[in-house]
């Protein structure tokens, strides 16, 4: 007898590539990894993985991914005899008025939805938010749900939004910080792109999501900042052409020579358009871009004066 499965993957997904994970930094504490982004992106205390942690992670991942292959072979007729909900899990979400068909939305032409990695979305509690604004989103999705007749053809799916979490903005911006000493109250970067979020590492719109964990004191406000030099010579490697951000945490109060205490991992969406319009001026193509995000690292609690940078490997933008 044929049995319900529910998917984490509605149809409309679309394979990512897996962005490379990051070495841990010398003098991070070790053990158990878990993000809690969403729950209170602005301040989540984490640990950071060991290589048997990720050795583990990857033989879980096979495994699940085997199991799921054979439970897909075995129930392909069940799908057709029973309804699905799908639920992705935290998805980065971008606010947009969009014009539709106003039969659709009793005579409304301009309705607001959000762009995801799974395409439009829509939800009538979205109207709550302006236009532009960044959000996490947790939903479900339901094809077999009357305003989802036709969803590909009308280009939006209608879910039902469980949860959602506001991003902090701003821009990537010039001039390039001084790279040559700390920011007042800088704070070591762990990661630039955090390991066990890198579903949440995407451009959308003009946005950058980019989840970070920093090393810092308990009770701190962080502020993030990327800047970028507008005149830099991109750099070519393995045919990707690549360009360089930089990625700096301040917070309000203390010194960086205290910062030894916590992990925290925060979530940012950092407006491009200035950034692409500076790389298509010098004449760079918007469809090859990569970048590498450079951070501090690593700052010496005896002098702040000796600090390091780490770089990430290049990820695509596009």
């Amino acid at each position: 007898m044929c049995r319900k499965e529910e998917s984490a993957h509605p149809p409309f997904l679309f394979s990512d590539d897996a962005l490379p994970a990051e070495a841990t930094p010398p003098g991070i504490p070790r053990g158990d990894y878990v993000s809690e982004i969403g729950r209170n992106p602005r301040r989540n205390i984490i640990f950071a993985p060991t290589k048997n942690d990720y050795d583990e992670m990857r033989r879980a991942f096979v495994l699940c991914l085997i199991a799921m292959m054979a439970i897909m072979g075995l129930s392909t007729s069940c799908l057709k005899e029973f309804d699905s909900v799908y639920s992705p899990g935290l998805t980065a979400a971008v606010c947009r008025e969009l014009e539709v068909d106003s039969t659709l939305f009793e005579g409304d032409s301009v309705v607001m939805m959000a762009t995801t990695r799974f395409g439009w979305v829509y939800e009538e509690g979205l109207s709550a938010y302006s236009n532009g604004k960044c959000l996490l989103l947790d939903f479900t999705y339901d094809p077999n749900l009357p305003e989802n007749e036709g969803a590909e053809g009308k280009g939006y799916y209608t879910v039902t939004i469980r949860n959602e979490v506001s991003v902090p903005q701003s821009s990537a911006r010039t001039p390039l910080t001084a790279t040559d000493r700390l920011l007042t109250n800088e704070q070591p970067v762990a990661y630039a792109v955090s390991p066990v979020d890198t579903a949440l590492f995407m451009r959308l719109d003009d946005f950058l999501f980019i989840p970070s964990v920093c090393l810092t004191t308990s009770g701190q406000t962080l502020n993030w900042e990327l800047t970028y030099d507008p005149d830099q010579q991109a750099t070519v490697e393995d045919r990707r052409t690549i360009y360089a951000l930089y990625l700096r945490a301040t917070a309000t109060t203390g010194r960086a020579e205290d910062a030894t205490e916590t992990l925290v991992s925060e979530i940012n969406a950092f407006d491009l358009s200035g950034f692409i319009d500076d790389i298509q001026a010098r004449g760079g193509r918007e469809a090859d871009t990569y970048i590498q995000i450079h951070y501090i690292n690593q700052i010496n609690p005896m002098d702040s004066a000796q600090f390091a940078w780490g770089v990430t490997d290049p990820l695509s933008i596009n």
